[in-house]
């Protein structure tokens, strides 16, 4: 008897003792997926990478936001750049030919370039049914430059609208004026 209670207070103080020291050495385990214990499990990735979807839509959605409010901000300056530019236009006769046909084309698509202003900050892509068009140095097929063909599929961000004429920017930085009828976007 006196033995089987001696096996007894033993096997007590063994677990006892073995259930203190796991405590300890977990106290001083590594966190999962820190630098000293880089093994995690699935579960722990997955609920990581949750975590930062949702910063990171969070995150895009702000940016979302202040784009719409930027673009709004740009529309309005563009209006008054073309309301301005209107009223100037029409206040000043010209004897040259060319204004005289700038004034005669600004009677036909004056009402164009206010309805091309919303284009601006816009992405546009050569036309379907073309397979290029012409970039120029300024908004007019006469007297002008080409500096480039723009080939279908390259993106171009408009950064100005003058009667049907954008001006873009290509990814290269490349600024130039194409013809707003030849474009689209997708």
């Amino acid at each position: 008897m006196k033995y089987r209670n001696m096996i007894i207070v033993g096997a007590v103080l063994s677990i006892l003792v073995g259930f203190i020291g796991g405590k300890m050495l977990m106290a001083d385990s590594p966190a999962a997926g820190s630098e000293g214990d880089p093994v995690v499990s699935k579960s722990y990735v997955d609920a990581a990478l949750e975590e930062r979807v949702q910063e990171l839509e969070t995150e895009v959605a702000q940016l979302n936001v202040k784009a719409q409010a930027m673009q709004t901000m740009i529309n309005e300056l563009q209006s008054k750049v073309n309301k301005t530019s209107t009223s100037s236009g029409s206040s000043s006769s010209g004897s040259s030919s060319t204004s005289g046909s700038s004034s005669t084309s600004g009677t036909s698509s004056g009402s164009t370039t206010t309805d091309h202003s919303a284009m601006v900050g816009k992405t546009v892509y050569v036309r379907q049914e073309n397979n290029y068009v012409n970039m120029r140095d300024n908004p007019s097929t006469e007297g002008t430059t080409v500096l480039k063909k723009v080939q279908k599929g390259e993106a171009m961000l408009v950064q100005e609208v003058k009667n049907d004429w954008y001006q873009v920017r290509l990814t290269d930085s490349t600024v130039g004026w194409v013809a707003g009828w030849l474009v689209e976007t997708k």
